[in-house]
């Protein structure tokens, strides 16, 4: 049964990510954000004339939140996502010890009850991370978020004012001197917060030069921010037209600069004028003159719920409205408290532990409710992803010595009002029908600061991360690469490592090229001095290469939080994990791929890993876009070769009995089987020769194995050689071997074919099984050493058989010419 049922939920969870696919899911939050203001209408209308608790608030925010989490969950991978995935797991765990905590009423009642307000309060922080995550990936526009934003603030506004003037509204408060509207809504408070939200983004029309709709709006919204008669509401206002005026007076550079200032001005100035008439002036009037009322008279007055004892508190519920008060009441429970109540709060509802009715009476100060109702604990975990975002974007603000854009001041003054409005008056954190407008504030805040480049990106720009431009297939392909892109594009190369004075292959002079590191890795130095047990040089570059470390990983953070090309090229995965969790997002982003271990799952593990947030994933040869396209999820898979960049003007004649491999000496290359071929060759023909171009770690090996096997006069060591070096050594070869473990693409066979040399190689390097198929060259099954040698040995004595597989591979090297793959790489390019 349990089984059934785990079927089945696989089943809903495959059926829910294939329609997710399908659904243009930035729609679903633009539609979600257009409906604010109508469902908090029906909510109201449920909740006034229904009685009912679940409203289709509840409901649709509810879905809407379910709906995030399981995409964030299961769809996203951003820099965020781990530590998002942290935060939820101990919201949930605190969750758990939170109602544990409270066992002693674990009746019904008292679950609904805190539900509520755990979805009400913990709503904010959980959409603002969601939000978060999917921003880029769903590609949600700023623009249309401000637009979105505007148009409820008109709807806000009509439902308020036309209820008024029709005098069919609902007032803002239940009895007493206090005067105000607030249309069909129910809440004043919450009404109040989220206009005085909205009121800043109706700045954008102002901003985008469109004045008359700028005029209309601002008036519409000053009448119905004063007509709900909160202070909060005309505070707020009030504030936010300070705020734009006096930015468009020091912003000197803006566009129709006088034109803004003097609207900005016209309408500040006739809010203050127009307004002392108006239900919000009246009301702060009123409260000012209750407090004067000595606590003797305040039994005669009806409206007047707690005394005013001295002048204190006569000030303080100016601001706070006798919000105070209930502070008290509730620091007196909270300190009588145990505790764990104290580190996971008091809760929301009375039990024997507490016992004080007082509790269910909130302060309705945002910051000290939580503190009180969800503990120490809960506090710091609520508030860890607002002070992270927020005072992140804020340092990035200060550290530019506040010379910001118009879009940047907008959200960091909606995100800092709202707080400061939390942090009085309440109804900001607490109702999810405000705290979506903070959440969206605090996202865009954090984007326009610390993502979107303040320079536009270069449209014809190109950055490539290389780790060298030593000897090696990825650094000629690199050059290649430049070739193919100099003439159509801007490249700039950020090298790591400089291990040698100059590239060891050509880049013209139109490539700019960056060292961050003006040395090589000491890997090589570091083990020597492990070998000759060296104490003190082990010390010594051990301490140096954590230096290294340290600096590749930073430098290489830094450089890339500066690039501002349109496009990113990589060709490592370590480039790759970093590019993915700091480059600006805006930026398309390509990953190369060369080596293919296919028996190495845990080397493809961190390749498909290192692949998030990128746009493509180039693969230089078949079978490796065929090994990875189906592990590869929301990242292009695309194939496009290795190149050679001409075909040379001169040839092999095949008149020798000389064999060439070029390549690094590595484990992995085999070239300790190529000398056990060479062994039994040397035994049919002894004048055979073995040019070995390269160098690397098995150099040594290499040598001494040549001496033991007594082929000294058989091989050529060369090291590492120039380009028209290795010509020479091509021109004087007859056939080409390769006995490598892995090989992706295998550049070198195809520049062996270019010199008429035709190849030979085994075919467990998938490179080679897919240059050398359909007789292009001679491929031999299963490493049998042995077979390679005897087919050696008939291509050398055989000068018909040579000749034709000179002349196939000839004609078919020409398919990987740099100027037949270059359009290849240009679709790719403008197809972003």
């Amino acid at each position: 049964m349990i089984l059934i049922k785990l079927h089945y939920f696989l089943e809903r969870v495959v059926y829910m990510s294939n329609l997710m696919k399908k659904i243009d899911k930035s729609n679903i939050i633009y539609i979600f954000l257009y409906c604010q203001p109508f469902i908090d209408l029906i909510t109201s209308l449920m909740t006034r004339l229904l009685n009912l608790t679940i409203t289709i608030g509840v409901v649709t925010r509810g879905l809407f939140l379910c709906i995030l989490l399981f995409y964030t969950i299961f769809f996203t991978k951003t820099k965020f996502r781990k530590k998002t995935m942290y935060y939820f797991c101990t919201v949930f765990l605190f969750g758990i010890v939170y109602f544990f905590t409270k066992i002693d009423i674990f009746k019904i009642s008292f679950l609904k009850v805190e539900f509520i307000y755990l979805f009400k309060y913990f709503y904010y922080p959980i959409v603002s991370l969601c939000i978060i995550n999917c921003y880029h990936k769903l590609k949600l526009s700023r623009e249309q978020i401000n637009k979105i934003f505007t148009i409820n603030a008109i709807v806000f506004s009509i439902l308020i004012l036309f209820p008024l003037i029709t005098n069919i509204g609902f007032s803002s408060y239940a009895a007493g001197a206090y005067k105000g509207s607030i249309g069909w809504f129910y809440s004043a408070n919450e009404i109040g917060a989220i206009l005085t939200i909205l009121f800043p983004y109706v700045y954008c029309l102002l901003n985008d030069g469109k004045f008359k709709r700028y005029i209309i709006v601002s008036l519409l919204l000053i009448f119905a921010m004063t007509a709900i008669g909160t202070k909060t509401a005309f505070l707020g206002m009030s504030l936010s037209e300070f705020v734009f005026f006096m930015y468009y007076v020091m912003n000197r550079k803006g566009e129709n600069r006088v034109k803004k200032i003097v609207i900005s001005l016209v309408i500040f100035v006739l809010s203050l004028v127009l307004i002392p008439s108006l239900p919000a002036i009246s009301n702060l009037k009123n409260t000012i003159e209750i407090n004067k009322i000595n606590v003797e008279e305040v039994e005669n007055v009806e409206h007047v719920k707690v005394p005013v004892s001295n002048s204190f508190d006569r000030k303080l519920n100016i601001i706070f409205s006798s919000r105070q008060f209930f502070l008290y009441d509730t620091i007196s429970i909270y300190s009588k408290a145990s505790l764990k109540d104290k580190l996971f709060g008091i809760g929301f509802v009375n039990r024997k532990s507490i016992n004080d009715k007082k509790i269910q009476k909130l302060i309705e100060i945002d910051p000290l409710d939580i503190f009180f109702h969800y503990g120490i604990i809960g506090f710091i975990l609520y508030f860890i992803p607002l002070v992270y975002i927020f005072f992140k974007s804020l340092y990035k603000v200060i550290k530019w010595k506040f010379r910001i854009s118009f879009y940047q001041l907008l959200y960091l003054y909606s995100v800092a009002l709202l707080i400061m409005i939390s942090s009085i008056a309440g109804h900001i954190l607490s109702a999810p029908a405000v705290s979506i407008y903070l959440a969206f504030s605090l996202i865009l805040l954090y984007y326009d600061v610390n993502v979107v480049s303040k320079k536009k990106l270069k449209q014809n720009e190109i950055t490539i991360l290389a780790l060298h431009l030593g000897y090696g297939g990825t650094e000629k392909y690199l050059s290649s690469l430049c070739k193919m892109l100099e003439n159509d594009y801007k490249i700039n190369i950020i090298v790591t490592y400089k291990v040698s004075e100059k590239p060891a292959f050509e880049f013209s002079d139109k490539i700019k090229i960056k060292y961050l590191i003006d040395e090589a890795p000491n890997r090589n130095n570091f083990l020597k001095a492990v070998k000759n047990k060296n104490v003190l040089n082990i010390f010594g570059e051990g301490i140096k290469a954590v230096k290294l470390l340290y600096n590749k990983r930073n430098k290489n953070i830094s450089a890339i939080k500066k690039i501002n090309s349109k496009y990113i090229i990589t060709t490592r995965y370590f480039h790759n994990n970093l590019v993915g969790m700091y480059a600006n997002d805006d930026i398309v982003k390509i990953a190369t791929e060369h080596n293919f271990r296919k028996d190495d799952y845990k080397f493809a593990k961190k390749v498909v890993k290192s692949l998030k947030n990128f746009d493509y994933f180039v693969c230089v040869s078949k079978a490796l876009k065929d090994f990875y396209i189906d592990k590869v999820k929301n990242t292009k898979c695309v194939f496009i070769p290795n190149v050679i960049d001409s075909l040379p003007s001169k040839y092999s004649n095949l008149n020798n009995t000389n064999l060439i491999h070029v390549g690094r000496f590595e484990e992995e290359k085999g070239q300790m089987d190529l000398l056990d071929v060479l062994s039994i060759v040397k035994k049919e023909i002894p004048n055979v020769k073995l040019f070995l171009i390269g160098d690397g770690s098995y150099n040594e090996l290499l040598r001494k194995k040549v001496h033991d096997n007594g082929l000294d006069n058989n091989v050529i060591f060369t090291g590492f050689i120039s380009k028209n070096e290795i010509e020479d050594y091509y021109l004087k070869s007859r056939l080409f071997v390769m006995t490598s473990y892995n090989e992706s693409f295998g550049l070198v066979l195809i520049e062996s074919m270019s010199y008429k040399v035709p190849a030979i190689a085994f075919d467990c390097a998938s490179g080679a099984n897919e240059l050398l198929s359909n007789n292009v060259g001679v491929l031999v099954s299963d490493r049998n050493i042995k077979v390679m040698a005897d087919n050696i040995i008939c291509l050398l004595k055989d000068d018909d058989k040579i000749k034709e597989y000179s002349n196939t591979c000839y004609q078919y090297c020409k398919k990987y010419l740099l100027e037949n793959v270059k359009k290849d790489w240009i679709n790719l390019l403008i197809e972003k």
